[in-house]
């Protein structure tokens, strides 16, 4: 599409109408650095670009440096020089872009895409008739997270013998990251077309192009300008056109149709020189403006937004002395800021920067060195910094001026109203970081809008913002207390987890596990765990002020063990002090009554003395000790006694599977009965050892009568399957 935009009249007149502002801080001078010096045969030259990346808080310069040849005869070459500063902080260093050889810089082209990338217009020497010609390429150069270097090239359309007469390079980064470039070509047929070509990071270049021959004769190609929009990635190309004092502006929308659109925007006075910038979706204009009836010059500024063109504004003019118009810059809130270069006679001159303040522009001298060429850059807090070319003797310089300070005073203090101290305070904005030393709270800071930090071990962070605008100020922050997260963890003691004991902490009852208790303030507190079958603990845990707000008691249960002890007596109550106890298996000594470290559970028990009738029986033991009173019963002819010249030998006792009886003589027959006197098993013998099969008996204390040669022998057996 095509459309033109008219103002009506000469626009050099519109400054009757605009109040020009005095610098209301002269005083608070700008600081010159020196980027870099020339050096003997090295001419440092360019347009002195700076750009600050918020991705790392620094400043950034590019320049290139020529290297003459070797003789008189042999063409200089150039190389490009980064230069890295914090912000309003240390110098990082100087680097050579290590450029390819196959692509050597034409000089005054370089420029930054964005903080790991650059770009040039670059050429190779190839051979044509008359010696050697040179052959254009669009250059973009990207540095890789481990410093190094790649590149390629754009793929403008360009012939062997085309001329380009300009390139520029830009960037976007949204809604999608796209590298920008825009060339003027002339090809053999004399066709000469605007090119331009975009790139997203995951895609090939897109080339878009359209033939400008008709507007040629007219165009001012070194003043050939291109400005990215980074905020919404629309590129602008702008010409201005000498014969009818206006500027054609090629612009491309990728969410339309993808051509390129062209305008025609009448300014109605020559241009001399422009420099455009783009922001939110604007177009921003310094042009250097001459009356071509009085050939009196002035920098004005406008704004293209919508398929509109703005009134003009009046920027500066120098009476009796020639303005040279540098750079525009605009950040994201807008602030603008425009500079140029004033020269008073021949090597004499100042470098300004005029502010856009209250409608109005406010420039102010910045320093007293005839300048070549500057550029501005803004950082996140709204504040420009210019750096500069000097004609004489060629050094690039940073002019920055430091802001006015105010105080931002502090108090700590818990939620009773008491002061915390030892606290750590750390201030961030767009600009700045700050962090205060032991026992300060008091900071000296620019104005801006800042967000603030509180830490202290043993209360929780706090996070606050204020604005320091033309005043100190005083912030209150109150911190709460941080409480602490204990959790028990139950084991027993081969170190297995126990998932279902019952934890009782702050009268409070966790009966599974997780055993998880929150908001616990620092201090001593009593616990206990307990889980049938087990030991139950009571115990104490400390919660102490520290860093780790996440407290573990580990708690080991051990088994629960008991003790059995026996009283044996007879039936007249006198105490038997030498009868023999099998519990469980386990035959203690004579006299020997205590049986400990049982766990919990049923066991069986038979008590032995000689002369009386053996006593068998059972216990259940739940979760205490215990003691047994056994009376045993003197024995009577039904149960005759043993002889003392019989041998019998019964094994094993308890008995499982097999009962073993070996005796010095023939055994006739074996009886097994229970306590009741019920007959279980019998079996008749005919040999000295005999076996009796117990395997399927129940446990349980049993008597065994064994018969031999006419006498019968009775002895108490258990019988055990574990």
């Amino acid at each position: 599409m095509k459309l033109k935009i008219y103002i009506p009249g000469l626009i050099i007149f519109f400054f009757v109408a605009i109040c020009f502002v005095t610098p209301a801080d002269a005083a608070n001078a700008w600081d010159k650095d020196t980027i870099i010096h020339s050096e003997d045969n090295h001419y440092i030259f360019g347009k002195a670009p700076v750009y600050f990346f918020p991705e790392n808080n620094t400043y950034q310069f590019l320049f290139e440096k020529e290297i003459p040849g070797e003789t008189s005869w042999d063409p200089p070459t150039f190389q490009f020089w980064l230069t890295e500063k914090e912000n309003y902080g240390e110098w990082l260093g100087s680097q050579m872009i290590p450029l390819p050889e196959d692509r050597l810089p034409e000089e005054g082209t370089s420029g930054f895409l964005n903080w790991k990338s650059i770009a040039y217009m670059g050429y190779a020497e190839i051979p044509g008739d008359f010696g050697f010609i040179r052959q254009y390429y669009g250059v973009v150069g990207s540095k890789s997270p481990s410093g190094e270097w790649s590149f390629e090239d754009v793929p403008f359309s360009i012939e062997e013998d085309a001329f380009v007469d300009a390139m520029e390079f830009g960037y976007s980064h949204h809604p999608i990251s796209r590298l920008h470039a825009a060339a003027i070509t002339d090809d053999p047929e004399n066709a000469i077309r605007l090119q331009y070509a975009a790139k997203r990071s995951d895609s090939d270049w897109q080339l878009y192009h359209t033939d400008i021959s008709e507007h040629i004769h007219f165009f001012d190609k070194r003043n050939f300008t291109m400005a990215v929009c980074p905020n919404t990635g629309i590129p602008y190309m702008i010409l201005p056109d000498r014969l009818n004092e206006g500027l054609f502006v090629y612009t491309l929308d990728f969410d339309k149709d993808g051509e390129l659109d062209e305008y025609f925007l009448d300014i109605g006075a020559q241009i001399d020189a422009l420099t455009a910038t783009a922001m939110n979706g604007k177009l921003h204009l310094a042009m250097e403006v001459r009356d071509s009836t009085t050939g009196e010059t002035e920098i004005q500024y406008c704004v293209f937004e919508d398929e509109t063109l703005s009134d003009p504004q009046f920027v500066s003019k120098q009476d009796g002395n020639t303005i040279r118009l540098h750079s525009i810059a605009v950040d994201r809130s807008e602030n603008i800021s425009v500079s140029f270069g004033v020269e008073e006679s021949w090597q004499s001159g100042s470098l300004y920067l005029a502010q856009l303040t209250d409608d109005a522009f406010v420039e102010e001298e910045l320093v007293n060195i005839m300048t070549e060429h500057s550029q501005i850059a803004f950082n996140l807090s709204g504040r420009p910094v210019v750096s500069m070319y000097d004609t004489y003797p060629s050094n690039i310089y940073m002019l920055e001026k430091e802001p006015p300070l105010h105080t931002v005073d502090f108090s700590i203090v818990n939620a009773e109203g008491e002061e915390v101290p030892d606290a750590n305070i750390r201030l961030n904005s767009q600009a700045y970081n700050y962090a205060n030393a032991e026992g300060e709270y008091t900071f000296s800071v620019p104005p801006g809008e800042y967000d603030f930090f509180v830490s202290c071990p043993g209360y929780h962070l706090y996070r606050g913002s204020f604005d320091v605008t033309d005043d100190d100020m005083h912030v209150e922050a109150v911190l709460d207390m941080r409480l602490y997260h204990v959790l028990f963890v139950v084991r027993d003691a081969e170190g297995s987890q126990i998932d279902d004991a019952t934890v009782t902490f702050l009268g409070i009852t966790v009966e599974n596990s997780p055993y998880s208790f929150s908001d616990v303030y620092p201090g001593d507190y009593e616990y206990t765990v307990s889980k049938e079958g087990f030991v139950t603990v009571d115990s104490t845990i400390t919660i102490e002020e520290g860093d780790n707000y996440h407290v573990q008691e580990i708690v080991v249960l051990n088994e629960a063990l008991y003790s059995v002890t026996f009283q044996v007596e007879n039936e007249a109550g006198q105490l038997l002090t030498d009868a023999i106890i099998t519990f469980d298996g386990i035959q203690n000594s004579p006299g020997e009554y205590y049986f400990g470290n049982i766990p919990p559970g049923s066991y069986s028990y038979t008590v032995e003395k000689c002369g009386y009738v053996a006593e068998g029986s059972s216990v259940v033991i739940d979760d205490a000790d215990m003691e047994l009173i056994v009376t045993l019963k003197e024995e009577t002819t039904a149960v005759p006694a043993e002889k003392d010249n019989t041998k019998i030998h019964i094994y094993p006792n308890p008995a499982t599977n097999l009962l073993n009886v070996v005796s010095d003589k023939t055994i006739d027959s074996l009886v097994l009965y229970n306590l009741n006197g019920s007959r279980i098993l019998a079996k008749e013998g005919s040999s000295t050892h005999e076996q009796l099969d117990v395997s399927a008996l129940a446990d349980g204390v049993y008597m065994l009568s064994v018969h031999k040669d006419s006498d019968s022998i009775r002895k108490i057996i258990i019988i055990t399957t574990q």
